[in-house]
């Protein structure tokens, strides 16, 4: 987040600048293929996914210089996070994938600041 400049939502772009290895997305993939048919992982998945949302506030709030109790904030938190959700799981259900999970995860997050 240091990287870009506050104070507009289209600079929370950063979030899909980060990169993940070959060994983290083998992990997320499987886990995310079992957590279709075990509920016991999905639920786990699900409250993770509840968690981030809840810790990015802050760091969006941060960022856009703005209060962590405001509506701004818990929006953008929840808009993100459900986005880095959404092509986590189709990166991992969809095959074959054109994109790397990096570039999903980019556009993914563009569309929704944007």
């Amino acid at each position: 987040m240091s990287a870009v400049t506050p104070g507009t939502t289209s600079s929370l772009a950063w979030v899909g600048g980060s990169t993940i290895d070959d060994d983290e997305i083998s992990y997320i993939k499987n886990l995310v293929r079992m957590a279709q048919d075990d509920a016991e992982i999905k639920a786990v998945w699900l409250q993770v996914h509840h968690e981030a949302t809840t810790a990015f506030i802050p760091l969006v709030a941060a960022h856009l210089s703005i209060s962590p109790e405001c509506l701004e904030a818990r929006s953008t938190s929840a808009i993100v996070n459900a986005a880095l959700t959404t092509a986590i799981e189709r990166f991992a259900l969809d095959t074959p994938e054109v994109r790397t999970l990096n570039e999903l995860i980019s556009d993914v997050v563009r569309i929704a600041i944007d």
